[in-house]
C-alpha cells in the first residue's frame, strides 16, 4: 500500500491531483511508520515540484490544493520535510500582494493559518499568518464571509501569536462578528469547538 501511495503522488503532475492523492492515502495508511514515510516523501516532493508555482496556481484558481497539502504535511509525522515545505509556502503567503491574496478563498486562508499555527516557532509561519490577519482586517467583507469553521480555524491559529498586534486586531474583528451573529457573548465558547484555549482567548479579546 505504501509503494502504491508513493507512486501515485509521484505521477501527479498538477497540484490538485497531488493534494487529492496525498489526503486519500494519508487517511488510508494505518501503520504509523508507513504514514510518516509517506508524509515526509510527499512533503519533499511538494516542496521541490509545486512551491515555486504557488503564485501562478493562485491565478489559475488552484490554491486549495496547496492548503490541503500544508494541512497534511504540517503534522508531526511529516518531520523536517513537512516543516520546510510549510515554511516555504508561509513565506510566499507573507509576500502576497492584495490582488493575489484576494484571489484566495476564505476556506483556503483559514486552512493555511491552521497549518502555520502548528509550527508557531517558525518565523515564516508567523509572518504568513500575520499577512492573513492583515487581509482579514484590510479587505472589506472578508470577516463577514467566514463561516463558523473558518472562524474557528483562524482563531486557533491567531491564538498561537497573541502578542502580535495585527493578529489580535483580526481576532477582535472575528469576535465582533461572532457577537453580531450570536447576539450573546456567553455563547462564544460554542463557536470554537476546536479548542477551549482558543475560545477563552477569543472571549477575552471580545471583552476588551
Amino acid at each position: 500500500m505504501l509503494n502504491a501511495a508513493l507512486n501515485e503522488i509521484e505521477r501527479a503532475s498538477h497540484i490538485n491531483d497531488f493534494s487529492t492523492a496525498l489526503v486519500k492515502h494519508y487517511k488510508q495508511l494505518r501503520v504509523m511508520a508507513d504514514r510518516a514515510m509517506f508524509l515526509q516523501k510527499a512533503a519533499a516532493d511538494f516542496h521541490l515540484r509545486f512551491v515555486a508555482s504557488f503564485e501562478d496556481n493562485i491565478r489559475a484558481g488552484k490554491s486549495w490544493g496547496y492548503a490541503t497539502t500544508c494541512n497534511a504535511v504540517s503534522r508531526d509525522a511529516a518531520g523536517q520535510p513537512g516543516i520546510e515545505a510549510c515554511k516555504a509556502i508561509a513565506a510566499r503567503v507573507s509576500r502576497l500582494d492584495n490582488d493575489l491574496i484576494g484571489r484566495v478563498q476564505c476556506k483556503t486562508l483559514s486552512l493555511f493559518a491552521s497549518s502555520f499555527g502548528r509550527l508557531s516557532a517558525m518565523a515564516d509561519c508567523r509572518n504568513g499568518t500575520i499577512r492573513i490577519a492583515a487581509f482579514c482586517l484590510g479587505e472589506s467583507g472578508v470577516v463577514q464571509r467566514l463561516n463558523s469553521q473558518q472562524m474557528s480555524l483562524l482563531v486557533n491559529a491567531f491564538g498561537k501569536w497573541p502578542e502580535e498586534p495585527m493578529v489580535r486586531q483580526a481576532a477582535a474583528a472575528i469576535a465582533d462578528e461572532v457577537v453580531r451573529r450570536r447576539g450573546r457573548r456567553a455563547r462564544l465558547f460554542e463557536f470554537t469547538p476546536q479548542g477551549y484555549d482558543a475560545g477563552a482567548w477569543l472571549l477575552q479579546v471580545a471583552r476588551r
